[in-house]
């Protein structure tokens, strides 16, 4: 049997950002895909089925608020783990990571916790 490789869909504005949490996903065996806010993300999640979401929160053009309600709406998403990495918790987020003050190994345990949640 072939083991299933998760894929993380992350959204954030900083580039910056961006490349630390790809890096850190990508080094525990993770695909990435990356989408700079709301509105890309959500052209994104039409397009393709993530096993997960991590998700800033302010954003231009969309922020994580908005974000979350678009996806909670959409059937083939209302049981896809979102662990919101930003400054405070989102309300519909499954997971909370402050942005602030994460290690690499709370983020990837985080993430294998919401994932095994499903």
């Amino acid at each position: 049997t072939k083991k299933h490789i998760n894929k993380v869909l992350i959204v954030e504005d900083s580039e910056t950002t961006r490349q630390i949490e790809r890096t850190i996903l990508l080094t525990n065996n993770f695909l990435v895909e990356e989408a700079a806010d709301g509105i890309e993300a959500m052209e994104k999640i039409k397009q393709k089925q993530f096993d997960l979401i991590l998700c800033d929160d302010e954003m231009p053009r969309m922020n994580g608020d908005i974000l979350l309600d678009n996806i909670r709406r959409m059937d083939n998403y209302k049981k896809v783990p979102v662990v919101a990495m930003a400054d405070r918790p989102l309300a519909k987020a499954d997971a909370f990571v402050s942005k602030s003050d994460f290690s690499r190994d709370y983020l990837i345990q985080t993430l294998k916790r919401s994932l095994d949640n499903e």
